[in-house]
């Protein structure tokens, strides 16, 4: 059994460089209603100095005295950046209010997933934890999360914006996290070789076929058809919802029902699939391919395009020669519709049996530009504020400009805009009210699945479609 990894913040900063990034996350405070100008690391940096400084709200008021409460913190990802990171946000809230911070890095996607329903489980869930919006819909169904509407209402206090409905979770009037980011959903592409965008079905389709087998043997497509990477799941969603396909609904009755196989819903999930295969014909057949093979096959130049949500496929490219030539675009849809994408929304909460009023104060706190900025750079823009004027900030912006100047970065690879343009879908949003199987479905790879039974075992739409509705029927219907 893997042990998880605990870490409790020291007065002095650790160092450490990020295996991608190198900049220093300089932050001016002033009209933060911080009192003084400090130059810290958020994200990394080779500045061995502490970092102090007096944190206070925006109104000027007091950070209240906690001194003697702890809290324990569940984070994901176990990454360099990340940890030094939260690091810092942890010893300026002791700073400012006395309270320790515990915090475990139990690892990306299933890492925190698996450590955090042990941890509900034993009855000893963490204070605060990592929640994505499908966490938050089964959690906090089962009463197990506190109300967050003053951390809300605190958020859109200090970045003066409203949290737009599709990124929340609200059960009988309480929002049960705090929305964060979206890893928002492109097509990644390089732009020296395609002359068109590949994001409609059309041109991806036609940009797949005209350059596939290019020089050197790269493939048009990168069609990842492994069972539990979430690439499957998350575009197959994304054009099925696109469609207006649907994989759960209520009946009018309220209860909770599964219509993937059924009817027009059918119909429009072989229409994705239909243009699955039509792909994959411009693909290797990538069985076995997972992570590792996905987020470098742009820059080993053995594909010209793949899908997928975040950064990864420009970090893990960073040092190749066409590492300037690769970006993104809005993923795929039949021309002229509107987009629906597989949300990927993500945040923090806190649970109902942990120490309540801490775990919001830090929440709280961390919504400070100087405390919540190094969230979004810790991995070169992985994570997408859910509030757009985050990167209106200026020291969102400066951070930007230094990637481009330090890395192969430019402002066609930034995807955040799109959190304004499209419609956001995940799991627990597919219905109303939300989901409360929407954890355990997403972690089931439902679609991936389906993927999987037509594109590898040659199985006919109709019957991959019914066994795996069958399954989410067995498995997560009330």
């Amino acid at each position: 059994m893997r042990l998880p990894m605990v870490y409790k913040p020291q007065r002095q900063r650790a160092g450490g460089k990020s295996k991608f990034s190198r900049r220093r996350f300089v932050v001016t405070v002033g009209a933060t209603g911080v009192g003084a100008s400090v130059a810290g690391c958020l994200g990394g940096s080779d500045d061995e100095d502490g970092v102090e400084d007096d944190v206070e709200r925006e109104d000027n008021g007091d950070w209240p005295d906690l001194s003697g409460e702890e809290i324990y913190y569940l984070a994901e990802s176990s990454d360099t950046e990340y940890q030094e990171f939260w690091q810092n946000v942890a010893n300026r809230f002791q700073d400012a209010t006395g309270a320790q911070v515990t915090i475990e890095f139990a690892g990306h996607a299933e890492g925190y997933r698996d450590r955090l329903i042990q941890m509900v489980q034993a009855g000893d869930p963490p204070d605060v934890t990592h929640a994505s919006l499908n966490m938050a819909s089964s959690l906090g169904q089962q009463g197990q999360l506190a109300d967050h509407g003053d951390v809300i209402d605190y958020w859109e206090d200090v970045w003066d914006e409203s949290y737009d409905d599709q990124f929340r979770v609200v059960l009988d009037g309480e929002d049960k996290y705090l929305p964060l980011h979206a890893n928002v959903f492109g097509n990644w592409y390089r732009d020296d070789v395609f002359e068109t965008e590949p994001n409609t079905w059309e041109s991806e389709l036609e940009m797949a076929r005209e350059h596939d087998e290019g020089e050197g043997g790269t493939r048009g497509y990168f069609m990842p058809i492994q069972v539990g990477l979430w690439a499957n799941d998350m575009k197959l969603l994304t054009d099925g919802w696109t469609l207006g396909a649907q994989v759960f609904d209520r009946n009018d009755d309220g209860d909770l029902e599964v219509v993937l196989d059924e009817g027009e819903n059918a119909e429009l999930w072989s229409e994705a699939l239909d243009h699955f295969e039509e792909l994959y014909e411009y693909s290797d057949s990538n069985t076995d391919a997972f992570y590792d093979e996905l987020f470098t096959t742009l820059g080993t130049e053995s594909s010209y395009q793949a899908h997928w949500v975040g950064t990864h496929l420009k970090i893990f490219s960073a040092d190749s020669p066409v590492a300037e030539d690769i970006t993104q675009t809005e993923p795929a849809v039949p021309e002229g519709m509107d987009r629906r994408m597989w949300g990927n929304i993500q945040g923090q909460a806190v649970t109902v049996d942990g120490n309540v009023e801490v775990g919001k104060e830090f929440l709280k706190f961390l919504a400070h530009p100087e405390n919540s900025m190094g969230y979004f750079f810790a991995e070169d823009l992985q994570q997408d504020p859910i509030l757009s004027s985050i990167p209106e900030h200026e020291l969102f912006q400066d951070n930007w400009e230094q990637m481009k100047e330090e890395g192969p970065w430019t402002d066609s690879d930034l995807k955040y805009q799109r959190l304004d343009e499209a419609e956001f879908v995940d799991w627990g949003t597919e219905v109303e009210p939300v989901n409360p199987n929407a954890f355990e479905v997403n972690t089931s790879h439902p679609m991936g699945r389906v993927v999987r039974k037509v594109l590898a075992d040659g199985e006919d739409h109709d019957s991959a479609l019914s066994e795996v509705a069958d399954d989410l029927r067995d498995n997560f219907l009330e």
